[in-house]
């Protein structure tokens, strides 16, 4: 059968035919599909201006060809902002880890690695961000120098989200809080996408969807450490000890933000909600 290039946004009409020994046999109704392309790209959704990938870390499409252990003074940044995140001295060089989750490839950072990214730009405003990663500390973090944010990584879960409605994109650090130098992140980057605006619940779903599955951790999206009850809503167990970041393991991962206080190891509570 000849294989046609298809335009896309076209739409394409069909028949379904079948023939064998006892003869052939046309379909009574007619079928179309308009051509789209499926994959997730920097266009697919408005205001991802930071986006880090490792399974493709020079952003050019293709099957990255690194050797295990490598250094790498540059992570391509795949948005059209083109801010890549780089490293210019040997002993903070983050590496190349060729299986990190799920054989799939991640960047590795050691104690006293990082990149740098800098600022897209001056304004004080919408940040959600996502992050897939395993390990122990500060993933990504930003700065002004009076305000910032971090995003921890995990190692269960091994997704994670932060969302502000008033705060920047600026002094942005993989690896460690760009403010204070501390929080050192030891273990492995996988993915990072940012977004200068406040996502719908459904655009939400959406990219954590779409994270869980490229990456092989279906379970992150609803926790691991209960069991899913009919109308669970909210499910916070408390289980962070560091950061600003009240993770819920609900199917609705509404996370929360901790304002004006710190995260510490007190006691074992939980708060659950259903309806």
């Amino acid at each position: 059968m000849p294989v046609y290039q298809l335009d896309f946004n076209k739409t394409y009409y069909y028949r379904a035919h079948t023939e064998n020994l006892g003869g052939e046999q046309w379909a009574s109704e007619v079928k179309s599909f308009t051509a789209s392309d499926t994959r997730f790209t920097k266009f697919t959704m408005d205001g991802l201006v930071l986006w880090f990938d490792a399974m493709d870390v020079d952003a050019d499409g293709s099957k990255d060809n690194i050797i295990d252990g490598s250094q790498l003074p540059l992570w391509v940044d795949k948005s059209l902002s083109q801010k890549n995140a780089k490293q210019s001295l040997p002993i903070a060089m983050p590496s190349y880890k060729k299986s990190a989750i799920n054989n799939n490839p991640g960047i590795g950072f050691a104690s006293g690695e990082s990149f740098n990214v800098g600022s897209l730009n001056l304004n004080v405003g919408n940040v959600q961000a996502f992050i897939v990663g395993h390990g122990q500390g500060v993933g990504i973090g930003a700065s002004s120098g009076s305000i910032g944010w971090t995003l921890d990584v995990k190692t269960n879960p091994r997704l994670g989200m932060f969302f502000n409605e008033g705060n920047v994109l600026q002094q942005i650090t993989l690896g460690k809080d760009p403010s204070t130098g501390f929080g050192q992140f030891v273990g492995e980057l996988c993915e990072i996408m940012i977004f200068d605006r406040i996502l719908s619940s459904s655009e939400k779903e959406k990219i954590e969807g779409y994270l869980a599955h490229k990456w092989g951790i279906l379970d992150d999206l609803v926790g691991t450490s209960y069991k899913v009850r009919t109308g669970l809503t909210l499910y916070y167990p408390f289980e962070e000890t560091d950061g600003t970041n009240v993770q819920d393991i609900s199917p609705n991962l509404l996370n929360g933000e901790l304002i004006d206080g710190s995260l510490k190891v007190v006691d074992e509570y939980s708060i659950l909600f259903f309806c």
